[in-house]
């Protein structure tokens, strides 16, 4: 099963070359009369937003199993304090800041400096939307953050007083190369309370393997039953894990 999603034409703007993506709630009423979260994307690279300018499957999954979670618990995002890493289009920080609107939630969108500009465009949208229905803005911020940098790192760490109390991360286990500095991130900005949701696609389990591995000598993970996800939102290809640091 792949889990898909509709495209149409982007009105013409700064970014007249990306196409939008519709982001349809199911389980939460957001206060904007349930409109859907509209993002832009840019699948064939015309931005030069690298590979975080495409909305992946796996990032639908996560927002949607979150968005499952919190009509189970309405106060799950309350006063949270979320960070997303490689958040690419920024559609799951978002989906997660319009779910948790007026629950005092803050979300931080990142991603390497090459995506802030389609992610900052995003995320004005959101800000736009709710203004125009005279409703609070969501606190969303978007700063850039290159895994390993330490200065980025310690960046973040500063604006807060406190380590996030949820982290997110989909579908960014596509280089190897890269694995080190993703694990070297992840370690520094997550407290030992900080729940970390994770959304990943396997495509070569032989070399993402060096990843979990890695992984796993900080935290502690395990897998979200099939049965916890969304009905629709799931795939045999797609794994959703939750994880805490270890002691």
């Amino acid at each position: 099963m792949t889990v898909s999603v509709a495209l149409e034409d982007a009105p013409a703007s700064q970014l007249d070359r990306a196409i939008t993506v519709p982001y349809i709630f199911d389980a939460f009423d957001n206060p904007l009369d349930n409109r859907p979260l509209i993002v832009q994307q840019d699948p064939s690279g015309n931005l030069g937003g690298g590979q975080g300018a495409t909305v992946w499957d796996s990032g639908l999954c996560l927002a949607k199993y979150i968005e499952k979670r919190l009509k189970k618990d309405p106060q799950l995002l309350l006063g949270a304090r979320v960070l997303e890493i490689g958040s690419g289009t920024g559609l799951v920080g978002l989906a997660v800041a319009m779910m948790g609107a007026g629950s005092t939630t803050s979300v931080e969108l990142t991603d390497m400096p090459i995506a802030i500009p389609l992610l900052d465009k995003n995320t004005a949208t959101v800000r736009q939307a709710f203004a125009e229905h005279a409703f609070e803005v969501p606190s969303m911020t978007v700063s850039p953050l290159l895994w390993g940098n330490e200065a980025d790192a310690v960046s973040l760490r500063s604006k807060e007083e406190k380590p996030p109390s949820h982290v997110l991360i989909s579908d960014c286990f596509y280089a190897p190369k890269l694995y080190e500095a993703l694990n070297a991130t992840l370690s520094a900005v997550c407290g030992p309370e900080t729940l970390v949701w994770i959304a990943y696609e396997k495509r070569d389990f032989s070399l993402e393997m060096d990843f979990w591995q890695l992984f796993g000598k900080t935290f502690r993970f395990a897998n979200v039953p099939e049965s916890e996800q969304d009905d629709m939102y799931k795939s045999e290809d797609i794994f959703l894990f939750e994880a805490k640091k270890r002691n």
